[in-house]
C-alpha cells in the first residue's frame, strides 16, 4: 500500500471527523486514478466541513476525471465549482475548472448543436473571468484559444506566447488560426518558430507544409511533409506530399506516394474499421484521378473499381467512374454510374448533365431532355444554355 495512504488511513482511524485528513486522502486517491473513492473522501470531508471551497474544487476534479460518456460527471462538477465559487469568488483557478466541465458538457451534447454552444459560451465566460483574476496564468489564454474566431484566437494566443515565449503549441496554434484567415506567411512563421522551440513534433512540419501548400511553394511543402514522414509515416502526410508531387507534374511520385498512404491506413489504429476504409478509398481514388488525367481511362476505372469496393457510399466516385467510362464511348455503363451517384446524392447537379449527354450519345433523346431539365432545376448554368439552344424549358 501507498505509504502515504496507510498513514492517512491510521491517523483517519484515530481522528474520523477530522475533514482535512479525509480531503488530503481523497487527493492521493485521485492522483492514485481510483476517483470513486477519491469522490467519497472529499464527500466525507464535506460533510463534516462545508464551508472549505477546496473540498467541493478538489471534488469536482475528481468527478472531470470519470471517463463516463455521459453529462452526470460533467454536472456533478459543475454543481461542485459552482459551491466552491461562492465560497471563494476571487479564486480563478475555479473558475478555469468550471469552464472545463462546461467544455465537457457540450461534448456530451455534441450532435446537439443549440446545446454544445450554450455550454461552450458558458466555458468562455469562465475562461474570461479566470483571465481578469489571473491575468498572468498562461494556461488560462492557452484554453481560452479553444473557442471563438480566429481573430479571438491568435489575441488570446499572442498573449500566452508573451508569458511564455518557450511553449511551441502555442506558436502552433496561432499558426493554425492564421491559415484559416489564408494569412499563410504569419502561419509559417509562426510553425517555423514551433519547429525551433520542439524539433522533434511532426505535426509542426505538417502544418507548414499545409501552408506552403497553399502558396503554391510546393517543394518547401515536400521538404516539411519528408521531415513528418522521417519522424512519423502517417496516411495523410503521404497523401498531402502526394498532392504537392501532382501539382509539380510528378504523377509517378504521386502514384507511388498514394500506394504508400493506403498501406499506411491498413497497419495505423483507427477508431472504427470504417474509417480506415475511407482513407483507403481516398487513396485508391486519387491514383484514379490521375490515371484519368493522364488519359489512361482503363487504369482509373480499376482504380475506381477498388475506391467504390472499399467506399459504396461515394456518389463522386461513381461519377467520375462515369466519366472515364464516357470517355472510352461505353456510354451504357456511364449511365448506369451518373444514375448510382444520382442515387446517392439526388441534388449533384452536373450528374444530371453527365447522364444526358450519355443518353444522347445513346440515342435516348426523351431521357436526356429529362436529365437536362432536372439539372437546369439545380441551377446548372451549361444545362440551361443547352435546353435555350434546342428552345426547351425546364
Amino acid at each position: 500500500m501507498n505509504q502515504e495512504l496507510f498513514d492517512l488511513n491510521k491517523a483517519i482511524s484515530r481522528n474520523p471527523k477530522n475533514a482535512s485528513l479525509y480531503h488530503k486522502r481523497g487527493i492521493v486517491y485521485r492522483e492514485l486514478g481510483d476517483h470513486k473513492t477519491a469522490v467519497n473522501d472529499f464527500t466525507r470531508a464535506i460533510e463534516i466541513n462545508p464551508t472549505i471551497a477546496t473540498y467541493y474544487y478538489d471534488r469536482a476534479l475528481a468527478y472531470l476525471s470519470f471517463t463516463l460518456v455521459s453529462d452526470e460527471a460533467p454536472r456533478q462538477a459543475i454543481k461542485d465549482f459552482d459551491k466552491a465559487i461562492e465560497l471563494d469568488p476571487k479564486n480563478a483557478s475555479y473558475f478555469y475548472g468550471r469552464a472545463s466541465a462546461y467544455y465537457r458538457l457540450g461534448c456530451v451534447f455534441i450532435s446537439d448543436f443549440p446545446a454544445t454552444a450554450e455550454a461552450w459560451e458558458q466555458a468562455n465566460r469562465d475562461y474570461d473571468k479566470a483571465i481578469e483574476l489571473d491575468p498572468k496564468n498562461e494556461s488560462y489564454y492557452v484554453a481560452r484559444a479553444q473557442w471563438g474566431s480566429d481573430n479571438d484566437k491568435i489575441n488570446a494566443l499572442t498573449k500566452a506566447i508573451e508569458l511564455n515565449p518557450k511553449n511551441a503549441s502555442s506558436y502552433s496554434g496561432r499558426g493554425s488560426a492564421y491559415s484559416s484567415l489564408h494569412n499563410y506567411e504569419q502561419a509559417i512563421s509562426d510553425y517555423s518558430k514551433a519547429i525551433e522551440l520542439d524539433p522533434m513534433n511532426e505535426s509542426h512540419y505538417f502544418s507548414r507544409g499545409l501552408a506552403y501548400s497553399a502558396l503554391d511553394n510546393h517543394q518547401q511543402a515536400i521538404n516539411d511533409f519528408n521531415k513528418h514522414i522521417e519522424l512519423k509515416p502517417s496516411c495523410s502526410v503521404y497523401c498531402e506530399r502526394a498532392k504537392a508531387y501532382q501539382a509539380l507534374g510528378n504523377h509517378q511520385q504521386a502514384i507511388n506516394d498514394y500506394d504508400r498512404a493506403e498501406e499506411c491506413s491498413n497497419k495505423e489504429t483507427y477508431i472504427d474499421e470504417m474509417s480506415r476504409e475511407r482513407d483507403a478509398a481516398n487513396c485508391c481514388h486519387q491514383r484514379a484521378i490521375i490515371y484519368h488525367n493522364l488519359g489512361n481511362y482503363k487504369q482509373a476505372i480499376i482504380e475506381y473499381n477498388k475506391a467504390i469496393g472499399l467506399n459504396p457510399t461515394n456518389a463522386c466516385q461513381y461519377y467520375n467512374r462515369g466519366l472515364a467510362y464516357n470517355n472510352l464511348g461505353v456510354y451504357p455503363q456511364a449511365v448506369k454510374d451518373f444514375s448510382k451517384a444520382i442515387d446517392i446524392n439526388p441534388l449533384y447537379a452536373e450528374c444530371y448533365w453527365r447522364r444526358a449527354l450519355a443518353h444522347g450519345s445513346l440515342g435516348n433523346v426523351k431521357q436526356e431532355i429529362i436529365d437536362l431539365q432536372i439539372a437546369a432545376r439545380l441551377e446548372f448554368k451549361p444545362a440551361r444554355e443547352f435546353l435555350l439552344k434546342i428552345g426547351e424549358n425546364w
